[in-house]
């Protein structure tokens, strides 16, 4: 009987752990989204003004900035999201970290033209890897 009560609080507290991890990818993808929109108007306004150093700037440059700056955002929201419901920094670290590359394809799209077609389908991959990557963290996390 008391044994059934264990493996139910168990079962409790990882449905608890996922729950509060898929709530914190939810509003980190909010938050990144909303930098994102908010990237693009600076950047084009920068662009748009009459500094002559950000006219020189691509529209690619500005949307790939923009998109750069909302996956950054989304990083750090999902650790400091992670950070008080886990109360580890390492534990909120594995589910963030994942991540951490779409920052990079991002930044390095902003610098280097590279075709939307493949930072698109690499994007798609990064983050198929990183939801299980994420999810695997979470499971393994052991229970407090």
């Amino acid at each position: 009987m008391q044994m059934g009560l264990l493996v139910k609080k168990k079962q409790k507290q990882e449905d608890d752990g996922t729950r509060a991890t898929s709530l914190a990818l939810i509003i980190a993808f909010l938050g990144g989204l909303g930098i994102y929109m908010y990237g693009e108007n600076l950047f084009g306004d920068i662009q748009s003004g009459g500094d002559p150093h950000g006219s020189s700037l691509g529209n690619w440059q500005v949307h790939m900035g923009a998109i750069c700056l909302g996956t950054a955002a989304f990083v750090t929201i999902l650790f400091l999201m992670e950070l008080p419901s886990r109360q580890s920094r390492t534990d909120a670290w594995r589910t963030s970290w994942p991540w951490l590359p779409l920052v990079g394809v991002t930044a390095t799209a902003t610098v280097i033209h590279i075709p939307t077609y493949a930072v698109i389908v690499v994007c798609a991959i990064e983050c198929t890897w990183a939801g299980l990557r994420t999810r695997r963290a979470v499971a393994e996390r052991p229970t407090r």
